[in-house]
């Protein structure tokens, strides 16, 4: 059996974080009429050289974010990434030898 190479970590929203995600996707288009969702995805690493203090380092750049028009593409931002997620775990770049 080949080891995966990606192993996720999805843990679930307790009641009260879901009640809280609500209020503020609510909140967000009572006053700005959209939601700004913030995607980052970095590692937490050594400093260089140059500045030795560790940090993390972000892959997709510094705070990305995907403007939502409505609830309903929050939802689907949202399932979409999780799916994401839960497609990838598991993932191996080996293929298994026929046998």
């Amino acid at each position: 059996m080949i080891d995966p190479e990606i192993l996720i970590n999805l843990p679930s929203q307790s009641d009260v974080d879901k009640n809280d995600n609500r209020n503020a996707v609510r909140a967000a288009f009572q006053v700005k009429r959209q939601c700004r969702l913030r995607v980052n995805v970095g590692v937490y690493g050594p400093g260089t050289p140059e500045s030795p203090k560790a940090k993390y380092y972000w892959f997709l750049g510094y705070s990305p974010t995907i403007v939502c028009k409505t609830p309903a593409a929050v939802d689907h931002v949202m399932r979409k990434i999780q799916e994401l997620m839960i497609e990838m775990n598991g993932w191996t770049s080996e293929v298994p030898d026929a046998k």
